[in-house]
């Protein structure tokens, strides 16, 4: 369990364009269509292992650009999401919450704004509030592989083990070529790896 814990710690999934999830006390959040940024991951209690001047300047030009670009595009979502997930990898999470909040308002479709809102409600300490967010949005969309990833992140914080590997199980298994499945598929086998086996007469 230990094993799994430390990949968590600094594990990265970075996916531009096609979705990705992960949660600020494991894993970076990475927005769809926003400007790459360097690996890291905001860890609970604030600092990022790959904290520093370099990191964290260019976080800030990314977020410096893409206030630019939603001032002249106001309402843009690819922009919206892409400048919520910035303020989230910064760990500004009024500035996320209130961005995800308002894609939802214009755009209550959105599969990608609610479940990036509970990394925002789960890096607070609400986890209760963001298994119902991504509940509701599995109820909607069953097969939506980044709920059922960010739901075993927040299961694993919790120390639930095997609900967190049937959600990546289930992940992995709606898609196992993204970067998400094949990063799901990873801690499903590290999980395997690390539960003990049951001996004969047990």
């Amino acid at each position: 369990m230990i094993g799994v814990a430390a990949v968590l710690a600094v594990t990265v999934v970075v996916i531009v364009g096609d979705g990705c999830a992960s949660s600020t006390r494991g894993l970076a959040a990475v927005a769809s269509a926003m400007p790459p940024l360097p690996p890291s991951l905001p860890a609970a209690g604030g600092a990022s292992p790959r904290a520093g001047t370099s990191y964290g300047a260019t976080v800030q030009q990314t977020i410096a650009h893409l206030e630019k670009t939603l001032a002249k595009q106001p309402g843009d979502v690819k922009t919206e999401l892409a400048l919520a997930n910035a303020y989230l990898l910064s760990q500004r999470y009024e500035q996320a919450a209130l961005l995800f909040s308002e894609v939802l308002a214009t755009n209550p479709e959105n599969r990608i704004a609610p479940v990036r809102l509970a990394l925002v409600w789960h890096a607070q300490g609400h986890d209760q509030k963001a298994v119902k967010s991504i509940t509701a949005v599995l109820r909607q969309w069953p097969s939506d592989q980044e709920a059922h990833y960010t739901l075993a992140i927040i299961y694993f914080s919790q120390q639930k083990t095997e609900a967190a590997r049937s959600e990546w199980q289930r992940a992995a298994q709606i898609d196992p070529t993204t970067r998400i499945g094949r990063t799901a598929q990873n801690f499903v086998n590290l999980l395997s790896d690390s539960t003990p086996t049951a001996q004969p007469g047990d």
